[in-house]
Protein backbone atom coordinates (compact mmCIF):
# COMPACT_ATOMS: atom_id res chain seq x y z
CA UNK A 1 0.00 0.00 0.00
CA UNK A 2 2.85 2.40 0.77
CA UNK A 3 4.30 1.84 -2.70
CA UNK A 4 0.94 2.34 -4.43
CA UNK A 5 0.24 5.61 -2.65
CA UNK A 6 3.88 6.74 -2.83
CA UNK A 7 3.80 6.99 0.94
CA UNK A 8 7.45 6.07 1.31
CA UNK A 9 10.05 3.49 0.51
CA UNK A 10 9.46 1.35 3.60
CA UNK A 11 12.31 2.54 5.82
CA UNK A 12 9.82 3.33 8.60
CA UNK A 13 6.52 1.47 8.82
CA UNK A 14 3.97 0.39 11.40
CA UNK A 15 4.46 -3.09 12.78
CA UNK A 16 1.16 -3.67 14.59
CA UNK A 17 -2.09 -4.56 12.84
CA UNK A 18 -3.85 -1.48 14.21
CA UNK A 19 -1.01 0.77 13.04
CA UNK A 20 -1.08 -0.75 9.58
CA UNK A 21 -4.87 -0.24 9.30
CA UNK A 22 -4.52 3.40 10.37
CA UNK A 23 -1.65 3.82 7.89
CA UNK A 24 -3.73 2.42 5.02
CA UNK A 25 -6.66 4.69 5.92
CA UNK A 26 -4.40 7.76 6.12
CA UNK A 27 -2.67 6.99 2.82
CA UNK A 28 -5.97 6.35 1.00
CA UNK A 29 -7.51 9.52 2.47
CA UNK A 30 -4.45 11.54 1.43
CA UNK A 31 -4.58 10.29 -2.16
CA UNK A 32 -8.31 11.03 -2.31
CA UNK A 33 -7.85 14.52 -0.85
CA UNK A 34 -5.10 15.53 -3.27
CA UNK A 35 -7.00 14.03 -6.20
CA UNK A 36 -10.08 16.05 -5.27
CA UNK A 37 -8.03 19.22 -4.80
CA UNK A 38 -6.33 18.75 -8.16
CA UNK A 39 -9.66 18.15 -9.93
CA UNK A 40 -11.13 21.29 -8.34
CA UNK A 41 -8.20 23.45 -9.46
CA UNK A 42 -8.34 21.96 -12.97
CA UNK A 43 -12.08 22.70 -13.22
CA UNK A 44 -11.41 26.32 -12.24
CA UNK A 45 -8.95 26.64 -15.14
CA UNK A 46 -11.38 25.00 -17.57
CA UNK A 47 -14.25 27.30 -16.58
CA UNK A 48 -12.28 30.54 -17.02
CA UNK A 49 -13.18 30.98 -20.70
CA UNK A 50 -16.80 29.93 -20.46
CA UNK A 51 -19.56 32.46 -20.43
CA UNK A 52 -22.82 31.89 -18.67
CA UNK A 53 -25.74 30.65 -20.70
CA UNK A 54 -29.04 32.46 -21.09
CA UNK A 55 -31.36 32.40 -18.10
CA UNK A 56 -34.86 30.97 -18.20
CA UNK A 57 -36.34 34.48 -18.15
CA UNK A 58 -34.22 35.50 -21.17
CA UNK A 59 -35.28 32.39 -23.09
CA UNK A 60 -38.93 33.03 -22.24
CA UNK A 61 -38.65 36.63 -23.48
CA UNK A 62 -37.00 35.50 -26.72
CA UNK A 63 -39.70 32.87 -27.28
CA UNK A 64 -42.39 35.51 -26.72
CA UNK A 65 -40.77 37.81 -29.30
CA UNK A 66 -40.48 34.96 -31.81
CA UNK A 67 -44.18 34.12 -31.38
CA UNK A 68 -45.16 37.76 -31.96
CA UNK A 69 -43.06 37.91 -35.13
CA UNK A 70 -44.53 34.62 -36.35
CA UNK A 71 -48.07 35.87 -35.79
CA UNK A 72 -47.21 38.99 -37.80
CA UNK A 73 -45.87 36.89 -40.66
CA UNK A 74 -48.99 34.71 -40.64
CA UNK A 75 -51.22 37.77 -40.71
CA UNK A 76 -49.33 39.17 -43.71
CA UNK A 77 -49.50 35.83 -45.53
CA UNK A 78 -53.26 35.58 -45.01
CA UNK A 79 -53.66 39.13 -46.28
CA UNK A 80 -51.54 38.43 -49.40
CA UNK A 81 -53.40 35.17 -50.04
CA UNK A 82 -56.74 36.99 -49.87
CA UNK A 83 -55.54 39.67 -52.36
CA UNK A 84 -54.10 37.30 -54.97
CA UNK A 85 -57.39 36.17 -56.59
CA UNK A 86 -58.45 39.81 -56.92
CA UNK A 87 -55.20 40.67 -58.75
CA UNK A 88 -55.08 37.71 -61.13
CA UNK A 89 -58.72 36.82 -61.51
CA UNK A 90 -60.46 33.87 -60.00
CA UNK A 91 -58.74 30.50 -60.37
CA UNK A 92 -60.43 27.98 -62.63
CA UNK A 93 -63.06 25.82 -60.98
CA UNK A 94 -61.95 22.23 -60.40
CA UNK A 95 -63.75 19.66 -62.57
Amino acid sequence: MATITTGGNGDKFPVTTGGRIIGVILMTTGVGFFGTLTAYIASMFLNLGRTRGPTEAELTQELRLLRERMEGVETKLHKIHAELPAQFGKPPEPK
